[in-house]
Formats: C-alpha cells, structure tokens, sequence
C-alpha cells in the first residue's frame, strides 16, 4: 500500500505489479470520510496496514487524525478529530474523535494489531477499539533519554516494531530503541 500524498490517493500495489486506487478521489482538500472514490485525503504522510488488511492514514490539517480504511475500500475517522487542533500543553488521550495529536508523523501496527502513532515528539498506542494512549514523549521537543512520560524527541520522523515488541524511533539525527511496552 502506498500513501500516494501529491495525488491523495491511498493505492495497492498487487504481487504482479498492477496498481489500483483503494481510496480516494484525487482532489486536494479537507480530509472526508466515505467510500473509494468518495473519499478525500488531507496531507498524507504515512500509513500501516494490519493483519486484518485495514489501512491506516495518517492525516494533517487544521487538527489530525488517522483515518482507517476496510478492505472494502470505506474511509472512516479511526482516532483523533482533523478539525480539532492540540491545545498547548495538553495531553489528550481518548477514545476515537476525543483523541487529539500533534501532526502525525509516523504509523507502525504491532503483532496486536495496536496502532503505534508518532505525532512529532510523542509515541502513542491506539487499540484495535480505537482507545489512545501515550506511551513516550510529551509536548517539549527535546532530546531525553528516560521512561514514559519523561523521554524527550527531538522530532520523530519514523516508527517500527521488532518481533519482540521493541520499538525503533527515527528521532532527528538518531535511531533510539524503546524497550516493549505493556
């Protein structure tokens, strides 16, 4: 899958090479739920798919979102409110649309299925139920070394999961690890 961001379109690439449009109508615009084509994608970044075969966009705009597309091709707000912006200094875990980000940066999908999410200097777990919470960093954007909330990134531009949970962050100019989170 590919998160086609000059064109916004999320596309498939099939093991023949063949190339189609999952989602999305091609328009540049305010991110919109729907089906397909019905769809419009807003700054796109990044995007993770899940062992189930749903995609997950990260999306940025006034506020910012991940948004979930099923196999079937529906777009739907999985976590986080495109309309609603961060406000400073807070820490806004939630469930679905009350959850709020920073921009997205980074997905990654865990052996769970729990959707890691890098929103600049947080790491953050979203369940398969959409449940946000954060797991490193917080609003400083800093360089910090330290567990939970007290770890600081600088700006964190990539995520992955090794296959005991460990997870690697691109932070700035470095690669930190952070041990398995419960």
């Amino acid at each position: 899958y590919v998160a086609d961001t000059y064109n916004s379109l999320v596309r498939k690439i099939a093991k023949d090479g063949k190339v189609t449009t999952l989602a999305g109508n091609g328009q540049i615009g305010d991110f919109k739920p729907g089906t397909g084509k019905a769809a419009q994608f807003s700054e796109m970044r990044t995007i993770a798919v899940d062992s189930k075969g749903n995609v997950y966009v990260g999306q940025n705009g006034r506020g910012s979102c991940v948004a979930k597309i099923t196999p079937a091709g529906v777009v739907t707000t999985f976590a986080g409110d495109i309309d609603a912006l961060l406000p400073s200094g807070a820490n806004h875990d939630g469930t679905g649309k009350a959850a709020r980000f920073k921009p997205i940066t980074a997905l990654a999908v865990d052996k769970d299925d729990n959707l890691l999410i890098a929103d600049r200097s947080r790491i953050r777990k979203a369940t398969p139920a959409g449940v946000v919470t954060t797991l490193a960093g917080g609003e400083q954007e800093e360089f910090r070394d330290a567990a939970g909330a007290k770890a600081r990134f600088t700006l964190i531009g990539g995520i992955s999961i090794d296959s005991k949970g460990a997870i690697y962050i691109s932070d700035q100019y470095c690669i930190r690890k952070m041990e398995k989170q419960p």
